[in-house]
């Protein structure tokens, strides 16, 4: 069993295993809520990824309609990416939930390659435009980049979410 708290013993307390730490909760609460409304924000609770935030496999297995099937064919197929440790970014439980809700839909890990591959070239560019905002100087300069990073990843998200709906709409008048 991998262990997804920080450090603490066996047990149900905060930082044991099986428990995500308080800031990857936070993070995921507040990705779940940009999520939900695919808009620009900010971070709302002041919780940026770090490497104490990432989060165990059982953290994404105790996910409603996540299981071990589910999760392998995930990482697979390259949709989850575990780091070197075997852990996950709190994105990724956001990812495994909605992973899981196609799934009850019929859509299979392997057709969710598509997607993986489209985020991939779109952090390609968005990363084009936020390199040169964090490599210029200045003490603000790292905090405009994360900023920028947000606004961007959000419009984008929002895009895809309108251009899949329209062609959607006309999949189905044709």
């Amino acid at each position: 069993a991998a262990d997804t708290g920080g450090p603490g013993g066996p047990g149900g307390g905060p930082g044991a295993p099986g428990t995500p730490s308080p800031a990857a909760t936070a993070r995921v609460r507040s990705l779940a809520s940009v999520a939900d409304r695919v808009e620009p924000d900010e971070d709302p609770d002041g919780a940026r990824s770090s490497r104490a935030d990432t989060v165990g496999r059982d953290v994404l297995l105790a996910e409603d309609g996540v299981d071990a099937t589910l999760l392998d064919g995930l990482e697979h197929h390259g949709i989850l990416r575990p780091d070197a440790d075997g852990r996950f970014e709190p994105e990724d439980v956001l990812v495994a939930r909605t992973a899981a809700s196609l799934a009850r839909l019929g859509v299979e890990p392997r057709l969710l390659r598509s997607a993986r591959a489209s985020a991939d070239r779109e952090v390609g560019l968005l990363t084009q435009l936020v390199t040169p905002v964090a490599r210029s100087r200045g003490p603000e300069a790292a905090r405009r980049a994360e900023e920028l990073s947000a606004e961007l990843a959000a419009l984008s998200g929002r895009l895809h979410a309108l251009l899949v709906g329209a062609g959607l709409r006309q999949g189905l008048r044709r």
